[in-house]
């Protein structure tokens, strides 16, 4: 893992420096896996920051992640037919982190419970990468393409889900 991540410092420093300029340092968020190793590469970027990867992504922060958990699961108490609604729909939210998003807060997750990374778009089915070696992998040929238009960065990150998450 710490190999693919070295990898990808290297490849975002030469593909889009700019972002990589406001990726924050590393923390210690306890433990010794897959998501403490990724907090310890990068700790996202701050909210205000302009840079996105490939005009779509940002990194989510661990700070930002744990407090969009916490308003998810303050949601059930404060208005509980929204939690409900939210129960029903969107289970995984209560146990998940961002890592990668987009301005809508689609993209990439961490599920805390299950240990798996995956990819939430609002209206489609949840995709399951089978590993978070797979997500940085996916993550490491979206940052080598070459610039896009935003159509086609969606249809090219589509065939990378469609490669490291065997969708069907």
């Amino acid at each position: 893992m710490q190999d693919l991540l070295t990898q990808l410092d290297r490849t975002l420093l030469e593909r889009q420096p700019k972002l990589h300029a406001t990726l924050q340092p590393g923390i210690a968020i306890g433990g010794t896996g897959n998501l403490a190793q990724w907090f310890a590469w990068h700790n996202g970027q701050s909210r205000d920051a302009k840079a996105m990867l490939k005009q779509t992504y940002q990194f989510a922060s661990y700070e930002d992640g744990c407090q969009l958990v916490r308003h998810m699961r303050g949601t059930l108490w404060q208005h509980p037919l929204q939690g409900l609604v939210l129960g029903l729909f969107a289970r995984r939210s209560f146990y998940s982190l961002p890592l990668l998003t987009d301005p809508a807060g689609d993209g990439y997750y961490y599920h805390q419970l299950r240990k798996t990374v995956f990819w939430k778009f609002e209206g489609e089915q949840d995709i399951v990468l089978p590993s978070f070696e797979a997500f940085i992998q996916l993550l490491l040929e979206l940052v080598e393409q070459p610039h896009s238009s935003p159509a086609a960065f969606g249809e090219s990150e589509w065939k990378l889900l469609e490669k490291y998450a065997f969708v069907k």
